[in-house]
């Protein structure tokens, strides 16, 4: 089960924080604002600090996207701080997060700043959901074998073996192929289920996800 499944049963301990945050008016977009901004900070703190600071990824990884992403989509979804600007700058900023995040690894060796591109390329292809679809309900398809959850808990624990251990061992110069294979694999996967309107394998989840939120709003009445 992708660790992205898990989302849904974490997001009703935000759900208290979400109904503040919307009775004091602050909207998902300044929340997004802001993650995209602590993103940057991190990672030129980690570019200029180096090795000894490769920490703050994995720190910065969850504030983004435990805390504030999933803050976000609460407001977005759940307390209608929606429209169409609002859900495509989401995931602009997630893509910032996550750039913000990859960059230190282009000067870390023995990976090579061509991996980490196409890396953040193919993740950003992802993210985006820049693929051809034929419903727009189709908006958060399948993961595939690496989706952008796992791929942020990988990032992190390659980090923090980064910050205890460097420098790697020149072996691991294939690991970025490996990812792109995999992302590959993932965007094969995702073109397919998006042209054959393949119904999405986590309804289960949401389905969970809604109950768990609907038992909370009537709760805090």
């Amino acid at each position: 089960m992708s660790i992205n499944n898990l989302k849904y049963k974490f997001q009703h301990f935000l759900y208290p924080i979400a109904a503040q945050c919307d009775r004091l008016g602050i909207k998902a977009s300044y929340i997004t604002v802001f993650s995209s901004i602590l993103s940057i900070v991190i990672g030129i703190t980690v570019l200029l600090g180096g090795q000894s600071l490769f920490w703050l990824i994995p720190i910065g990884l969850f504030i983004n996207l435990v805390l504030l992403n999933n803050l976000a989509d609460i407001l977005i979804y759940d307390f209608e701080h929606t429209s169409r600007c609002s859900r495509y700058l989401t995931k602009i900023i997630y893509v910032v997060a996550m750039t913000a995040a990859y960059i230190p690894f282009m000067f870390v060796a023995p990976f090579d700043p061509l991996q980490i591109g196409l890396v953040i390329l193919l993740s950003a292809l992802l993210d985006l959901n820049l693929l051809p679809k034929q419903k727009e309900e189709n908006d958060e398809p399948y993961g595939g074998p690496l989706d952008k959850v796992d791929r942020a808990i990988l990032l992190g624990e390659v980090a923090i073996l980064y910050a205890l251990f460097a420098p790697f061992n020149e072996a691991l110069y294939w690991a970025p192929w490996v990812l792109v294979a995999s992302l590959v694999l993932t965007l094969i996967i995702r073109i397919k289920l998006n042209r054959t309107n393949t119904p999405i394998p986590e309804e289960v989840q949401e389905e969970i996800h809604q109950e768990l939120l609907e038992e909370l709003k009537e709760k805090m009445k």
